[in-house]
């Protein structure tokens, strides 16, 4: 092999190494977190679960919060997609809405040591409190694409803006209610949840046909 080709194979391999790094980090973060919660947890403790030095967690993350929002934005990808799972068809139809219902709170039980672990992030970090504020605007661009109703606009008519306005309370009292559910201080038990947030569902659906 000759000079070149032997540095391009070196580059490749360093590329490749921090790209793993990276990775285990980020893994590493989400187990750490899962099990002790944001506050508690140390960038060592991290670095220590990813079997890398200190220095290493540096070379790619200035911090603690910086780690947290990549494992934040993995989890938001893929609740996006499941918020954008349902038809048309399945909107008009209470046991429809109700299935995807319970398949999203199915999702965000099983991840209910990460929500906690933002629920403790949104209490100290005012960019985690931002990023959360856009979770709205990005779940109504993914049911829009079956469901033009929850469009994002706030020009138009007057019923527009009803529709708008209508539209981002529904989904706010969507994930309002998932979360409350799964931190334990929820009021309503989980079928008289579903039950409300598919008869708030249909009623939006109905009154913007």
């Amino acid at each position: 092999m000759n000079k070149g080709k032997q540095v391009a194979a070196l580059g490749a391999f360093a590329r490749a190494q921090r790209e793993e790094n990276r990775r285990r980090l980020i893994a590493a973060a989400r187990r750490v977190f899962e099990r002790s919660g944001y506050l508690a947890p140390s960038v060592d403790d991290i670095a220590q679960e990813a079997g890398v030095s200190r220095q290493t967690f540096y070379r790619h993350f200035d911090g603690k919060l910086a780690v947290a929002m990549e494992f934040f934005d993995e989890q938001h990808q893929l609740a996006r997609k499941v918020w954008g799972q349902i038809s048309a068809e399945q909107a008009r139809d209470p046991q429809g809405a109700r299935a995807w219902l319970t398949k999203m709170l199915d999702g965000y039980e099983q991840d209910r040591n990460a929500l906690r672990a933002f629920f403790e992030m949104g209490a100290v970090e005012p960019t985690f409190t931002k990023a959360v504020k856009d979770l709205v605007r990005d779940y109504m661009a993914e049911l829009t694409e079956n469901i033009p109703l929850f469009r994002y606009e706030q020009d138009g008519s007057v019923q527009d803006r009803e529709r708008f306005a209508d539209a981002v309370l529904l989904v706010e009292l969507i994930l309002e209610q998932f979360n409350s559910y799964i931190i334990h201080y929820a009021l309503l038990e989980r079928n008289d949840m579903l039950d409300a947030l598919t008869r708030s569902f249909c009623r939006f659906i109905a009154r913007y046909p």
